[in-house]
């Protein structure tokens, strides 16, 4: 869904309906209107022929944008982390054999929320899923409510997020 105009009025209605989201999912909804919010600000920096945008979207840093990413390959059996770093009570990884899996915590405590991604290979995603937990387990948000995002504004989240996904783990498979 490659449709980003910096004119488009897709966003607008995204942040409008993702705001309007509410129930104990808000963190979570929150943290995906953020998300939308500042990969489209991204992305009209990287489209913009403006040179002042050039140099904001070349000193972009999207360590600005979340608290901590893990990483754990397909071929190990303890997640690595950044740092070297290795979280042995948190095994409960989802990789398959595509490579990584990749965590990024986006708010932390309670309540939390994190992305939990699978990486293809090339440092981009189209399976990943958006948990939270207030104080509890880790339990999935429903992209796919029926009547509380439209479909082309889902697709366009959707959409956002794999690119927020893509900027902020996929790195690590580019090296």
């Amino acid at each position: 869904m490659k449709v980003h105009k910096t004119e488009s009025p897709i966003n607008a209605l995204a942040l409008a309906q993702l705001e309007s989201l509410g129930n104990q999912d808000n963190s979570a909804w929150a943290c995906i209107h953020r998300i939308v919010e500042i990969t489209d600000r991204h992305w009209r920096l990287e489209e913009s022929t403006n040179s002042e945008d050039l140099d904001k979207f070349n000193d972009w840093d999207w360590r600005h944008y979340h608290y901590g990413i893990e990483y754990r390959s397909a071929w190990s059996s303890q997640p690595v982390v950044e740092f070297g770093q290795t979280y042995e009570e948190d095994a409960q990884w989802l990789v398959s054999d595509a490579g990584v899996e990749a965590r990024i915590t986006l708010a932390g405590g309670g309540p939390a929320v994190r992305i939990v991604a699978e990486l293809d290979g090339y440092g981009s995603t189209d399976k990943f899923m958006v948990e939270h937990a207030n104080w509890s387990d880790w339990e999935p948000v429903d992209f796919y409510f029926a009547d509380r995002l439209s479909d082309d504004v889902r697709d366009y989240v959707f959409y956002m997020v794999e690119r927020y996904i893509q900027h902020v783990a996929g790195w690590i498979q580019e090296l």
